[in-house]
């Protein structure tokens, strides 16, 4: 058929049903099919899914993460994945403990202010956090000394509404914003103290709502 390759509205139905990636780091692009079953295996594994985020149905089933396309019903069931990202910036990122998840909810209350996410990620990878999870204070050292903030005084009450942003969808309110304000600027309190402190919120955890935990996973 003339296009089939390359046509975006026709679904394949000829693509491997389940796919192992195996023990090491993996980055895989999906190639869609009908309904497809992709297990990462252990190591630090990043999936492409292409499109928006919201272009998808996102659904957990038993131990799988199950993106459903919205424009034609094709299917894949993710397990032991780390990492799902979209070509509009947005990601899933799956944690296997809540050490991870928390280190993820850290990265996105300040993104963009020089951590890329697959720095964050390592950190859990390489570091083993699974294992020293209740330790936080060495993730927040390597964060601190690699992150880059505004060091110019003028530039902390944008970068308090960012964080909020991020952290939260919403701008702080008129006491929220003095309050830090007034600390920032007397040294008592860190730009990653306030992300930490909103990533810790319940606000956070609902806004932030793309950080999964499967805690079977490998």
């Amino acid at each position: 058929m003339e296009g089939y390759d390359t046509a975006t509205n026709i679904v394949r139905a000829d693509r491997a049903q389940s796919i192992s990636l195996g023990g090491g780091d993996d980055s895989y692009t999906v190639d869609w099919g009908m309904a497809v079953r992709l297990d990462g295996g252990a190591g630090f594994d990043v999936i492409n899914a292409g499109g928006r985020m919201s272009d998808y149905n996102i659904a957990t089933e038993g131990q799988e993460l199950i993106l459903t396309r919205y424009s034609d019903g094709a299917m894949i069931a993710l397990k032991n994945i780390e990492t799902v990202t979209f070509q509009d910036n947005q990601a899933l990122y799956i944690s296997p403990d809540l050490a991870s998840s928390w280190v993820a909810r850290i990265w996105m209350t300040f993104r963009g202010q020089g951590m890329h996410p697959s720095r964050v990620w390592n950190i859990v990878h390489e570091l083993e956090l699974s294992n020293r999870s209740e330790d936080y204070q060495f993730v927040l050292d390597y964060l601190e000394a690699t992150s880059i903030w505004p060091g110019d005084s003028a530039a902390i009450p944008d970068t308090i509404n960012s964080l909020y942003s991020n952290a939260l969808g919403r701008l702080p309110t008129l006491e929220e914003h003095s309050a830090a304000l007034a600390k920032i600027s007397q040294g008592t309190l860190s730009y990653l103290q306030l992300s930490e402190q909103l990533a810790f919120t319940g606000e956070a955890a609902s806004y932030l709502n793309n950080v999964l935990l499967f805690p079977d996973w490998i």
